[in-house]
């Protein structure tokens, strides 16, 4: 419902599946449909409440749960911070989300997370750490075969050298990284 569009029937299944989890004690569907309310509340631009779902998945996860669920409520605080422009809070919480995505070795998210870390700094006017990041990010995506995820980080990069007026490697990389994303789908394997 929530991809439909169907906004209010969306949020009355969230709201009835994190119910009825909670009165069968099913904690593991509770925080799901905890972080699933977060994401109806982050589209519908209300940050406040996203937030406030995302920390209640967060004291929930820890409490019983995985690290790798911890990085992602984490990660998913970050960029509701991102989303509200504060930068700064932001990158608390991609930090740590990285560091625990650097001890899984899930290298997935790592690419996520040194991506998001990249547009904090950016934003922030920290253009050569936000390079840094990029290039980390991209060794990574390179490495475990991530190509959507290695072409966003590219696009990324190379506005990154265009703001900081390094226009030739800008223009070395806004090609590579627009060719591939604008590939047919019949193209791809």
């Amino acid at each position: 419902m929530d991809v439909t569009g169907q906004s209010d029937s969306a949020n009355y299944y969230f709201s009835k599946a994190l119910k009825l989890s909670r009165d069968h004690n099913f904690k593991n569907i509770e925080v799901m449909c905890i972080n699933n309310l977060g994401m109806f509340h982050w589209n519908r631009s209300e940050f406040d409440e996203a937030l406030r779902y995302f920390f209640e998945a967060l004291k929930m996860n820890d409490e019983d749960g995985s690290p790798k669920g911890r990085s992602t409520y984490l990660n998913n605080i970050g960029l509701i911070y991102q989303e509200m422009n504060l930068n700064e809070k932001a990158l608390e919480y991609h930090h740590e989300a990285l560091e625990i995505r650097e001890k899984l070795n899930l290298e997935k998210d790592q690419v996520a997370s040194l991506n998001n870390i990249g547009i904090n700094l950016k934003d922030l006017g920290r253009i050569d750490e936000a390079i840094s990041a990029y290039k980390k990010a991209l060794i990574i995506a390179e490495r475990s075969n991530n190509l959507i995820d290695y072409y966003r980080v590219l696009d990324n990069l190379a506005n990154a050298y265009n703001v900081n007026g390094d226009l030739q490697l800008a223009i070395e990389h806004y090609p590579v990284s627009y060719t591939h994303l604008t590939l047919p789908t019949s193209d791809l394997v």
